[in-house]
């Protein structure tokens, strides 16, 4: 899939935003492999480019949420004290909300937009990661290895970057992954609804919603970025679980 994205549209060549209504909904062909949309566009080029934004607007939000909220969840469970409760409560606050509902009304809110959805999502998906290194870091801030590093001047810093991260690591990294296919489904959902990437930019659920009124005759419209969704976040799932056997 990565290969796809990062160079299916170099070698397919095709203009995903190139329009000619002579050949609107095109049936698939040697020229058009997945045939054309309404307005004569390549789906094919469209789904390649659009794969690329799609996932990697996906793993750009994980990436922030879960470094964000494992420095602020480190933080909270080495000092302790007010910062400590504060992370617990905010924590409490947004996990007790369901995430995509959430989504959606702040989307609505703010008036759509695939920028304005993936901070909507960093900051909905930050509580998790920073509970999850609070509750790492207390446990490990007790070890005598850490004790050790104090006795010797380490400043905290020092401790959480050196000592308490790479002790961690592995648990924020396999949740990380396997956010990032249920990301990967709510940001298409929120583009689908009309909340994210606004046309004419191919992405995969916004192409999706594009092709819903025309799917009986012409259902490659909604294949090829169907087809993407699944395949991505079951590739993602099967490679996280593989990653967690192997540690």
């Amino acid at each position: 899939m990565l290969f796809l994205i990062l160079l299916g549209p170099y070698m397919w060549g095709q203009d995903p935003y190139a329009q000619d209504l002579s050949r609107a909904l095109t049936a698939p062909s040697l020229t058009h492999w997945l045939g054309t949309d309404q307005y004569g566009r390549d789906v094919l080029a469209r789904v390649l480019l659009g794969g690329r934004l799609t996932i990697g607007t996906s793993v750009i939000i994980v990436t922030l949420a879960a470094l964000g909220g494992t420095i602020c969840g480190m933080l909270a469970g080495y000092k302790g004290g007010f910062w400590d409760w504060l992370v617990v409560r905010i924590g409490n606050l947004f996990l007790s909300l369901p995430t995509l509902v959430l989504a959606i009304a702040l989307a609505a809110l703010l008036g759509g937009g695939l920028d304005k959805v993936a901070y909507i999502f960093i900051i909905l998906y930050s509580p998790k990661y920073a509970r999850l290194a609070r509750s790492l870091t207390k446990e490990l801030k007790a070890a005598p290895f850490i004790h050790i590093a104090k006795l010797e001047g380490k400043g905290t810093w020092h401790i959480l970057w050196h000592y308490i991260g790479p002790n961690i690591n592995h648990a924020i990294i396999t949740t990380a992954a396997l956010d990032l296919g249920v990301v990967l489904m709510e940001l298409a959902g929120l583009s689908f609804l009309g909340l994210g990437a606004m046309p004419p930019t191919p992405e995969w659920g916004s192409m999706l919603s594009a092709g819903r009124s025309v799917m009986q005759m012409a259902p490659w419209l909604v294949l090829g970025p169907g087809v993407g969704i699944v395949l991505t976040v079951g590739s993602v799932h099967i490679a996280c679980e593989q990653w967690r056997r192997k540690l």
